[in-house]
């Protein structure tokens, strides 16, 4: 294979998890706020309409694979950000997270959105980073795809934004912002070349629902 070929894969495999993992807990969150924090009806709403963009992305990364006859490549939760975020910041895998609780307890639910902030800013700092070298690393499908997640980005973050602005509350700590960068190191610098470089790199079986 080859090597900018094998990159592609790699690439895709990874938002391929991300973007099934968002989206999979926004709908999480989204059952959460409405069930504890009815009141809370405008944030529930841009929870149900980010996870339904994440979702849409998923697919469209999952169609990518599905015309080149190629499944993904196997990938956990070390390549996931959101899931090294918050391991990294709580101290807590996100699975390990009682959501019904966090949303209840405002602190948390504060915690949360500011999470989701970090990572979606920095969802969008990487994909114009991609965009920027699309002629080394990206043809024009893979713009196209990448195009439609920058203008679906901002929508993503903002709106927790504002919520936590509007409350008198940062929009990130020093330790979250640490712990942001330390993610985005890792995964970039290397989940991303070691599953390159690893002609070992098992492909899933089936593509998560």
């Amino acid at each position: 294979m080859r090597p900018l070929q094998r990159f592609r894969e790699a690439l895709l495999s990874i938002y391929l998890y991300n973007e099934h993992r968002g989206y999979t807990q926004l709908e999480a969150l989204e059952r959460a706020l409405r069930a504890h924090r009815p009141e809370e009806h405008a944030l529930a709403g841009w929870v149900h309409a980010h996870a339904a963009d994440e979702c849409r992305h998923y697919k469209m990364f999952r169609a990518w694979f599905v015309r080149r006859g190629v499944m993904p490549l196997c990938v956990d939760a070390s390549a996931g950000y959101i899931d090294r975020l918050v391991q990294s910041v709580t101290g807590t895998a996100i699975d390990g997270i009682d959501l019904d609780a966090a949303v209840r307890d405002e602190a948390e639910l504060e915690r949360l959105l500011r999470l989701i902030v970090l990572t979606e800013r920095r969802g969008l700092s990487q994909v114009r980073a991609l965009l920027g070298a699309q002629r080394l690393l990206l043809d024009r499908e893979l713009r196209a795809m990448f195009e439609v997640i920058e203008r679906d980005e901002p929508s993503h973050f903002e709106p927790y934004a504002g919520w936590l602005v509007s409350r008198g509350r940062a929009v990130s700590s020093f330790r979250e912002a640490a712990a942001d960068a330390l993610t985005h190191g890792a995964i970039v610098a290397w989940k991303l070349p070691a599953l390159v470089c690893d002609p070992r790199r098992q492909r899933i079986a089936a593509f998560p629902a």
